[in-house]
C-alpha cells in the first residue's frame, strides 16, 4: 500500500497560496506597525484604535502560521501507518497497528483506540463528501491488511 495524504481542511493548500499567506503577513505587520507609530506620533492612540492595531497584528500572525504550514491538518496512510494531524497546533500522531487495540467508524467520525485505552477520534466534516469517503476507504483498507479489530463497519464492507 504506497502512501496517501488527505487534506482535511476545507481548502488545499498550495505553494501560490502559502506564498500569498506569507505576503499578507508580512504586510498586516507593517501596516500594524505604522500605524501604531502613527498613532503614537499625533497622540491619538485610544480603545478602538488599540484593537485595530491588536486585530491587524494577530490576522498577521495567524497568515504567518498558515503560511509556513503549521496549521495546516491531514491525514496520511501507508503500509504500515497512519500519520494524523487533525488540530492546528499540535503535532502529528502516528500509529502502527500494533498500537490500535480497535478502530471505530462512525458517520463522519473515525476513532483509534490505543492499547493504552487512549481514544483519538477524527471527525470528518461534510464540506467534502468525497474526501470523507476516500479517507474512510483508506483507514478501512488499512485496518484489513494490518488485521486490526474494526468496530462500526458493515458486514459486507469487511
Amino acid at each position: 500500500m504506497e502512501s496517501e495524504k488527505i487534506s482535511l481542511d476545507i481548502r488545499e493548500s498550495t505553494k501560490v497560496l502559502r506564498y500569498f499567506q506569507l505576503f499578507f503577513s508580512l504586510l498586516s505587520f507593517i501596516v500594524a506597525i505604522w500605524f501604531l507609530l502613527k498613532l503614537l506620533s499625533t497622540c491619538t492612540l485610544n480603545g478602538s484604535n488599540g484593537i485595530a492595531v491588536i486585530f491587524l497584528l494577530f490576522f498577521g500572525g495567524w497568515e504567518l502560521v498558515s503560511g509556513l504550514g503549521i496549521t495546516q491538518r491531514y491525514l496520511i496512510v501507508s503500509g504500515d501507518s497512519i500519520t494524523l494531524k487533525h488540530r492546528y497546533f499540535a503535532k502529528p500522531v502516528v500509529f502502527k497497528p500494533e498500537d490500535i487495540k480497535v478502530a471505530v467508524f462512525k458517520p463522519l467520525t473515525f476513532i483509534i483506540i490505543g492499547i493504552n485505552g487512549e481514544r483519538t477520534v477524527l471527525k470528518l466534516g461534510n464540506y467534502y463528501q468525497e474526501r470523507t469517503l476516500k479517507a474512510f476507504d483508506l483507514l478501512s483498507n488499512f485496518c484489513q491488511i494490518n488485521k486490526v479489530a474494526v468496530e462500526g463497519l458493515d458486514q459486507e464492507e469487511k
